[in-house]
């Protein structure tokens, strides 16, 4: 299991995984129910919103998604 995207927010972190989903990859959220304790623990991308692929074969393509969703939500 590896991370693929660290996450501003739990929605955020969200959408993600179920992107990856309608590509076939396998993920998971980590981290999102921390996120209601933030300012009492750093939020980092230890303890944050975060993306993890299932299978490590399929991290490539997965950061290939990634990066699409980041691309289009700039600005």
């Amino acid at each position: 299991m590896r991370p693929v995207y660290f996450a501003p927010d739990p929605l955020d972190a969200h959408l993600v995984e179920r992107l990856l989903a309608g590509e076939g990859i396998r993920a998971v959220v980590r981290g999102d129910y921390l996120f209601g304790v933030r300012g009492g623990i750093p939020i980092t991308g230890a303890t944050g919103p975060s993306v993890w692929v299932l299978h490590d074969a399929d991290y490539v393509r997965a950061r290939r998604v990634v990066e699409q969703y980041a691309l289009e939500r700039s600005p």
